[in-house]
């Protein structure tokens, strides 16, 4: 079995697809491995990938996470983060996204509207 660094390192190398599809083929059972893969990666990009590859895996024990992502200052980071909480709507992703909306500094309008949206978009999914 090809481990979370291979994968990882064959993004690096520019073949992100091929690394996207081994890491999803890993499974659901390998998401406490790529938050951790996270958390030490310092290229935003691979970062972004683990995101999305993450939030693809559509299991809702990743919303925390998810939460957590969205405070990554790269914004194809957190853009992937919101991503994965707008399709994971539910309660759940609808208080994590009001919380990061909570506490946007006055200096992140961009990051403001993406939050809105996403926050509108969920808040409506979930009331249907």
């Amino acid at each position: 079995m090809t481990s979370i660094n291979s994968y990882l390192d064959l993004a690096r190398k520019g073949h992100r697809e091929s690394a996207q599809l081994g890491l999803m083929e890993l499974g659901e059972h390998a998401v406490g491995r790529l938050e951790d893969a996270y958390r030490v990666e310092v290229e935003p990009s691979i970062r972004a990938l683990i995101v999305e590859v993450i939030w693809q895996l559509r299991t809702h024990a990743s919303i925390p996470f998810l939460g957590e992502a969205l405070q990554d200052p790269a914004p194809e980071v957190w853009k992937q983060a919101l991503d994965g909480l707008v399709t994971l709507a539910s309660a759940e992703s609808l208080r994590v996204l009001e919380s990061a909306r909570d506490r946007i500094g006055d200096d992140r309008d961009e990051f403001r509207d993406w939050i809105d949206g996403a926050v509108e978009d969920v808040s409506g999914r979930i009331d249907e």
